[in-house]
């Protein structure tokens, strides 16, 4: 994701559009603040939970900080101890994995700024821990659509675009609290998503979210909650898994039709960009696809088996591209 600074200074605005220029705006890093701002500006995330996240060490400063979010194969947690100089170097001098990427991850939507789950502590059912996985995506996804609905509004969207993503929040809501609900009932607890509050993107870093959250993930998710409907062996979940693949669906089709305007608006070099992150996230959700739950999941759930939940994206994909 591209990040930037903007700053004002009496009656002057400037910014700070790479690394050199922020160390130059900064000065010498003598404070903690400037140094959690220079790690985050170098694509260092916060331990979202930490009590401390700086701490001053030898003429400069340590920042606790991770990176993953635990959803996918390869998408690892860990947690990092980076060293910030005076001078603005930063260096990560020590690493530890926290727990391995899960490539039995709920699709959807997920926002900017997601932080990683606390690790798994394996007491409920493989059932209610999918469950509980699900409602903590679903109650994140309320967050990544106001941060859409801001956006779309700060680059001037149609208003349709803009009053069908703040209704997708809603959809959000009530789904948050229905997967919850299902979690319970198989003894499991769903954890609170926890989101760092990112800055406004620019329009090209949403087109790029919106294609790989949205056209591809949230698409299939709409699909699989369609095939759950009918084939999930728990009644209750089957019937809740009506309403939700209905507001996904809707959700999937804001998605395409976010993409159509967004295409209006850029160049051809960055739609070629556009285009080449979304099959590249389609490339990865196929691989998460063909590892499969256990058998008990996919028989409450509904979920389709590997081959049949791959077959069901490229079909989907097809069908939108078509």
């Amino acid at each position: 994701t591209y990040q930037s600074l903007v700053f004002t200074r009496g009656d002057e605005i400037g910014g700070a559009w790479d690394l050199p220029q922020l160390r130059a705006f900064l000065g010498e890093i003598d404070s903690p603040g400037d140094a959690l701002l220079l790690a985050k500006l170098s694509g260092h995330s916060p331990i979202c939970d930490a009590g401390d996240d700086v701490g001053e060490r030898d003429g400069g400063y340590v920042v606790y900080t991770t990176s993953g979010g635990g959803c996918g194969e390869g998408n690892d947690i860990e947690h990092h101890v980076v060293m910030v100089e005076a001078d603005g170097t930063v260096e990560v001098i020590e690493t530890e994995l926290i727990e391995r990427g899960d490539p039995n991850c709920s699709a959807g939507r997920f926002p900017a700024g997601l932080c990683a789950r606390a690790p798994r502590r394996r007491s409920a059912s493989a059932v209610g821990e999918y469950l509980a996985d699900m409602a903590r995506l679903e109650a994140a996804s309320i967050v990544a659509f106001e941060q859409l609905a801001l956006e779309l509004a700060l680059h001037r969207a149609p208003v349709g675009l803009v009053r069908a993503a703040l209704e997708a929040r809603a959809d959000e809501v009530r789904h948050a609290r229905t997967t919850a609900r299902l979690a319970r009932r198989h003894g499991a607890v769903a954890s609170r998503p926890v989101v760092v509050r990112q800055p406004p993107r620019s329009l090209l870093a949403l087109a790029v979210d919106n294609a790989e959250e949205g056209c591809v993930r949230e698409t299939y998710g709409a699909a699989c909650a369609a095939y759950g409907a009918r084939s999930a062996g728990d009644s209750v979940i089957r019937r809740a898994l009506r309403t939700i693949a209905r507001d996904e669906t809707r959700h999937a089709a804001l998605s395409w039709s976010i993409a159509r305007w967004v295409d209006t608006r850029l160049g051809a070099r960055d739609r070629q960009h556009v285009a080449r992150r979304g099959a590249e996230a389609l490339e990865v959700l196929d691989v998460e696809l063909g590892q499969g739950f256990a058998p008990e999941v996919h028989a409450v759930c509904g979920l389709p088996m590997p081959g049949q939940a791959r077959a069901l994206l490229r079909g989907v994909h097809r069908a939108m591209l078509g």
